[in-house]
């Protein structure tokens, strides 16, 4: 409970230096300079993610958690000296977001696998519901908690508290129990970072039932992720709602996805098919928030968001544990940073492309693009026999079942 709760500070901290590094950027560069330093920050992650998960695999997850918290604490205390002695350079700003990103694409991973050495398999679910859940709110509320941050003492003090943040987690993470990592198969020699992540991409191609979630995941946050960041405020615009209605459709799905994974950690475990319940609800979600995408009426665009919200969350909460059940111990790291990559790393492609679609055919019809996207992954995950298979039904008490032993679906 305690690394969740620190979990959740750092969460809502790191809104902070985002908001923080928006204003000092727009203030110093305008919109170019904050576009660039955004664009740039990416950099690292796409590619240091996937040699990440492979450094993972090797030191640990606490390991290399504890370590990323406190390069991260020394970064955000430097920047916040740096901004507050006066005008920052943003070329500073750069190597600053560099570095971050940098730090991130290494904590992320880890972060994912920790729960498999932390808790009982049994766990899990309840554990990522919980986790999905508190850090939906941390950015629901941190934005506009940084928001006033900056107001009342600029961004020095958003830093400052971000810093602080970092403490509270690395304290966090280091009071943690956790098992010993896995090892590698015994009289196999040691190789480079780079055979080792090969290694693990190899390890996922064989395995249908991660090959298969990967897919589903990548593909859904993918075909969602420009839509939410670039369809929704350019749809409001559009509708004449400006960026108070933007605001109140974001805090609609953000809402939902709070109330998902929720959901699952309440009544997961009755669920007999939580798999092609998630897949359906999904897509279905996916179909009513573009049905509604066209309406002038901004409550219908929201309740449409709190339920879009929710079963895409529900989704994701659901194939996560899958992921770290069915991972052998020795290629968790690089299954997670596989399943990161996905997430974070491809984020900046899907809002340039969301970006482009706007330009030619408008707003309402790129999101109407990208919901359907994303229903057609749902509807194509049916497809996989892994995935309607789903089960998260907690095993006995007794039972001994490894992790890797294939516990949540059958891997063949």
């Amino acid at each position: 409970m305690s690394w969740l709760v620190g979990e959740f500070i750092s969460d809502f901290g790191d809104l902070f230096f985002i908001v923080g590094m928006a204003a000092v950027a727009t203030e110093i560069a305008g919109p170019g300079g904050l576009a660039l330093i955004l664009s740039l920050g990416a950099l690292p992650r796409l590619a240091l993610m996937l040699p990440a998960g492979a450094l993972v695999d090797r030191l640990d997850p606490k390991r290399v958690m504890v370590g990323a918290n406190v390069v991260r604490c020394v970064l955000a205390f430097g920047i916040t000296f740096y901004v507050a002695r006066g005008t920052p350079s943003l070329v500073v700003l750069v190597v600053f977001a560099l570095l971050f990103s940098a730090v991130g694409s290494l904590f992320e991973p880890a972060s994912h696998a920790l729960p498999v050495f932390a808790v009982d398999e049994k766990h899990l679910l309840r554990l990522q519901g919980v986790r999905q859940t508190l850090n939906r709110v941390a950015l629901v509320t941190g934005s506009p908690a940084g928001g006033l941050a900056v107001g009342l003492g600029g961004a020095p003090l958003a830093f400052g508290f971000d810093a602080a943040t970092f403490v509270v987690a690395t304290l966090a993470i280091a009071a943690l129990r956790t098992r010993s990592g896995g090892d590698a198969p015994e009289g196999e020699p040691k190789h480079g970072i780079v055979r080792d992540t090969l290694d693990g991409l190899r390890y996922v191609l064989r395995t249908p039932v991660l090959r298969s979630t990967l897919l589903l995941l990548a593909g859904m946050e993918f075909a969602v992720t420009g839509p939410i960041n670039v369809g929704m405020p350019a749809v409001s615009m559009e509708q004449g709602w400006g960026p108070s209605g933007f605001g109140i459709v974001l805090g609609a799905f953000g809402l939902g996805a709070a109330l998902g994974p929720l959901t699952l950690t309440l009544f997961g475990p009755r669920l007999a098919r939580p798999g092609l319940i998630a897949l359906l609800a999904s897509a279905i979600g996916c179909v009513a928030y573009a049905a509604v995408v066209f309406s002038p009426v901004l409550a219908y665009v929201c309740v449409a968001a709190v339920f879009f919200g929710s079963t895409v969350n529900f989704l994701s909460a659901i194939f996560i544990p899958v992921l770290q059940k069915n991972s052998d111990a020795a290629y968790i790291g690089r299954v997670m940073s596989m399943m990161a990559f996905g997430f974070t790393g491809l984020a900046p492609l899907s809002m340039a492309l969301t970006g482009s679609v706007i330009e030619l055919v408008g707003a309402q019809e790129a999101t109407l693009v990208g919901m359907f996207t994303a229903a057609a992954c749902a509807l194509a995950g049916l497809c996989s026999a892994n995935l309607r298979r789903v089960s998260v039904r907690i095993p006995d008490a007794d039972s001994s079942q490894p992790i890797g032993a294939g516990s949540a679906v059958q891997k063949g």
